[in-house]
């Protein structure tokens, strides 16, 4: 994984962190600039848009579920 892959990895992250804690409506692009530390437009060179952002965050999570919970036995 290249350090770009690794940044956008650590945004959706922190996106989800924050949709756990506050809910998916708290996401703003300046409150995940303080969570990751990076500035607005470093955000914006990794998701062109917010909505961009929302997109991958809730296809990364589809993906979290479909590799961690869906493989495990049911009891």
């Amino acid at each position: 994984m290249g350090k770009g892959e690794e940044i956008r990895a650590a945004i959706l992250d922190a996106v989800l962190v924050q949709a756990s804690e506050a809910g998916f409506e708290s996401l703003s692009i300046g409150s995940l600039s303080v969570r990751t530390g990076l500035s607005r437009s470093g955000l914006f060179a990794h998701f062109g848009s917010r909505e961009e952002l929302q997109v991958a965050a809730v296809e990364a999570a589809a993906r979290f579920t479909e590799t961690v919970f869906l493989p495990a036995p049911l009891y």
